[in-house]
């Protein structure tokens, strides 16, 4: 592999050589007629548990993992059973309840969450009304609330419909199920209309009893989300965990997170290293025995992190800037050639950049990035540079003959930006993204790069937001869709304008405001206390307002409908309203449609 010194001396290597490595004629089609990096299919093979089966890590407790995309664990308690995660939607609560009754006929005393993933099966498995012990972190009913409508949360809750998109195409959504473009993970699909809220939240390092069983729980260190339940059960040796995966850990979600400090993560493995398990029950992959090689996978698994960690900050002491970070962090052999280190769900490569984005944010310190042109007034200027848009077109073409993926997509890209519907760029562009697809050897990279590859063909369509029903965010907390109504608010139509809005709800007697000054919208949780007066009110259903932040309604149409009573207000409350710019389905394409 070829190396080259960067303007500062420091070797790193270049991307385009690693493409090179994998030339077409060695990539191999897995099963699924996928055509993917032989490394890939080779790691994949070692742990491919495709099959339900159930382990016993010790007496009276089960690993059950091989029918889906995560595990689940039971503990026979005193007079019931005591189930850790439930899977990702209620339809998965059927499945993990018929795997559950292959160990066990017993009624369920008590569920166990992991974090808020594989929380969403629940009550498939449990009647919340009958108060059944649910435990968790203490996060995880936040984190699900917090994700409004979606299964997956955020930094800023209110981008929760752009959150859950991102996490659509991360998780191959838009990837056929079979043939050359296909996932080479299967695809996941998480929804939160299952999920039963904790009643019995658990502080680091507390020790209690569910049904007769010993427990200890630790909540201080997380993995990929921070509502993370390490459980230990002293009397068996048994630690449930997610934080020993089956691949390299992923620190950095390309559908965007908040920061997973590898250092953290690493330290939630070395807690339980300390705890000398002999059994591991890993929410995702199967279960591990034998207390030698559970410490021998954790270490590994540490050391990959402090490695990833420790150089990324060697490269930042250096002087190098994110994308130069991404070519200089490389996992040393003894570690990439770990099966469980494997990069075949994230790659080690967009993770340096993540860290250096949160230790400095985006400013790389070379001054000539601090008032950069806009991506329209430099690709006119490169396309112009070149000689022009056919120019263009084949320097790119003549880039993927050389096999330089990485460089044709770039390339091909300042046409796109400049005219998105050109059918020759787009082809090309989607050529680019699939060889370099094809040749990731991470799921995620590679759902990013074939679904908009198919999407640019006309093969598949990407939303810009993933934007739930009005219905379905009706049945949650309105005074969420309220409050993030005020991110809606177009300064230029408000910017004369300085009033208060109270909404009553008739279907629940809740009241909240909202405070338009100026081109700012403050939200107002309680009417009544709040010191300002009220200039006008309005009093719907929750379904309306949620029809209203879904762009699914207008204030004039559920006005004219009898939907909104408005009193004397009616005017001034339509004015008021159509101050803002909800969600719009109709222009929801990240990827404009290209139809001949």
């Amino acid at each position: 592999m070829e190396h080259h010194d960067d303007q500062r001396g420091v070797s790193i290597t270049r991307s385009d050589e690693n493409q090179k490595q994998v030339p077409a004629t060695d990539l191999v089609a897995a099963p699924n007629g996928a055509i993917t990096n032989p490394k890939t299919l080779s790691f994949l093979e070692q742990f491919d548990n495709t099959e339900p089966q159930i382990a016993e890590l010790a007496p009276g407790v089960h690993s059950l993992y091989g029918f889906a995309a995560f595990t689940v664990a039971v503990i026979e308690g005193d007079s019931g059973l005591i189930v850790y995660d439930t899977g990702e939607t209620r339809a998965h609560g059927a499945e993990v309840l018929d795997m559950v009754r292959r160990v066990s006929s017993k009624p369920i005393s008590a569920v166990v969450y992991s974090h808020s993933h594989y929380a969403h099966g629940t009550a498939t498995l449990i009647d919340e009304a009958n108060g059944t012990p649910v435990v968790g972190h203490p996060n995880v009913n936040a984190k699900v609330a917090s994700a409004a409508g979606s299964a997956l949360s955020g930094v800023f809750d209110e981008l929760a419909p752009l959150y859950q998109a991102r996490a659509d195409e991360q998780l191959a959504v838009y990837l056929p199920v079979e043939g050359p473009d296909a996932p080479v993970f299967p695809a996941l699909s998480m929804a939160p209309d299952g999920f039963v809220p904790v009643n019995r939240p658990v502080q680091d390092g507390e020790e209690f009893e569910l049904d007769g069983v010993r427990f200890q729980g630790f909540t201080e260190f997380w993995s990929d989300e921070d509502a993370c339940l390490t459980l230990y059960l002293p009397d068996h040796g048994v630690v449930f965990n997610n934080f020993l995966w089956p691949f390299m850990p992923n620190l950095y979600p390309l559908r965007g997170e908040a920061f997973r400090d590898p250092r953290i993560w690493r330290d939630g493995l070395r807690l339980i290293r300390m705890l000398e398990p002999t059994a591991l029950h890993n929410v995702v992959g199967g279960p591990m025995v034998g207390q030698k090689q559970i410490a021998e996978a954790l270490a590994d698994a540490e050391d990959a992190l402090s490695f990833v960690f420790d150089q990324t900050v060697r490269g930042m002491l250096k002087g190098l800037g994110p994308e130069q970070l991404r070519a200089f962090v490389r996992l040393p052999d003894h570690l990439s050639n770990q099966p469980q280190l494997a990069e075949i769900y994230g790659e080690v490569s967009v993770f340096p950049p993540r860290m250096f984005y949160e230790a400095f944010g985006w400013f790389d310190r070379d001054a000539a990035n601090l008032a950069p042109p806009t991506p329209t007034f430099e690709a006119e200027r490169i396309v112009a540079g070149f000689g022009g848009r056919d120019a263009v077109l084949a320097a790119a073409v003549a880039a993927i003959e050389e096999e330089e993926f990485a460089w044709a997509a770039r390339l091909v890209n300042h046409l796109y930006i400049l005219d998105p519907l050109d059918l020759q760029a787009r082809e090309l562009k989607a050529a680019a993204l699939r060889a370099l697809g094809r040749r990731a050897t991470g799921s995620i990279p590679r759902a990013f790069y074939i679904g908009q590859a198919l999407a640019l063909e006309g093969e598949a369509s990407i939303p810009t937001l993933t934007i739930p029903e009005a219905t379905e965010l009706a049945e949650g907390d309105i005074s969420l869709l309220v409050d993030r109504f005020r991110v809606f608010i177009d300064p230029d139509r408000s910017q004369s304008v300085d009033a208060m809005l109270s909404i009553t709800f008739t279907d629940t007697g809740s009241t909240h405001g909202l405070i338009v000054r100026r081109g700012v919208c403050e939200y107002v949780e309680d009417v009544s206390t709040y010191q300002r007066r009220v200039d006008m009110s309005c009093s719907m259903t929750r379904l309306h307002w949620a029809e209203l932040y879904t762009g699914d309604a207008t204030p004039r149409a559920l006005l004219e409908a009898g939907h909104i009573d408005a009193g004397g207000h009616r005017a001034d409350v339509v004015q008021f309203l159509e101050m803002f710019e909800p969600l719009d389905r109709a222009s929801n394409q990240f990827i404009p449609r290209y139809e001949e």
